[in-house]
C-alpha cells in the first residue's frame, strides 16, 4: 500500500481534529462535574483540569492550522517530487499471429489381418 505525503498530512489533521474534540468535551465535563464537588481542592484540580484540557485543544487546532499550511511544502523542499513513469497503452495496427493448436486424432487400436 502506498501512501503519499498529501494523504498522510491529512490523516494526522484527522487525528489532530478527533483529539481536539475529544480534548473539548473533557474539558468542558470536567468544569461542569467541578461545580457539584463540595470540597474546595477536589473543586479546584478538577476545574485546572478541565481549563488545561480546553488551551490543549486550542494548542492542537493551531498545531493542526500550521501542519495544513507549513507542512507540506517543507516536506516537499527535503524530499522533491518525481515524474512518475505512466503505461501508455500501445495500439498496434497489424494484427498480431496466433498459432492455433494442431488437433490430431487420437490414436485407436487395430487388428493386422
Amino acid at each position: 500500500m502506498s501512501l503519499d505525503i498529501h494523504t498522510g498530512i491529512l490523516t494526522a489533521l484527522g487525528i489532530i481534529g478527533l483529539l481536539a474534540l475529544l480534548f473539548i468535551w473533557q474539558g468542558i465535563r470536567s468544569i461542569r462535574s467541578a461545580r457539584r464537588l463540595p470540597f474546595f481542592r477536589m473543586r479546584r484540580e478538577r476545574m485546572v483540569r478541565g481549563w488545561r484540557l480546553l488551551f490543549g485543544a486550542i494548542l492542537l487546532v493551531a498545531i493542526g492550522f500550521l501542519i495544513n499550511t507549513q507542512a507540506e511544502p517543507l516536506i516537499y523542499s527535503y524530499f522533491p517530487p518525481t515524474p512518475t513513469a505512466t503505461l501508455t497503452p500501445t495500439i498496434t495496427q497489424t494484427p498480431t499471429i496466433y498459432h492455433y493448436p494442431n488437433i490430431s486424432m487420437t490414436p485407436t487400436l487395430t487388428k493386422n489381418a
